[in-house]
């Protein structure tokens, strides 16, 4: 099954309204007018207008098992485990001043 998201270019992926058919203009103009009030009509620094696009992806069925390979890890079953960062260290020195004195 298809799902179509809309993608807005300050806002990303909107995940909150999925579609399982392209949406039409009456669908997306309470959606386009949330983001007109949030984001403004263009870019900040160049005043380009936003852009927007409809973006489409597959859904998982209840047995399907998503191909979530680890970057960068040593061979192995995807998603399993094997090859993942076992562990982390790190350390630092510094200092936190008040900037009101």
């Amino acid at each position: 099954m298809k799902l179509y998201f809309l993608r807005h270019q300050a806002a990303g992926v909107l995940h909150e309204w999925p579609f399982t058919e392209p949406p039409s203009e009456v669908q997306l103009a309470p959606i386009l007018a949330r983001l007109m009030v949030l984001y403004g009509l263009s870019h900040p620094k160049t005043k380009a207008s936003y852009w927007t696009r409809i973006v489409e992806a597959e859904a998982l069925g209840p047995n399907d098992i998503p191909n979530a390979p680890i970057p960068g890890a040593p061979s192995g079953e995807p998603g399993t485990g094997r090859g993942a960062v076992t562990g982390l260290v790190g350390g630092g020195t510094g200092s936190v001043r008040n900037p009101k004195g």
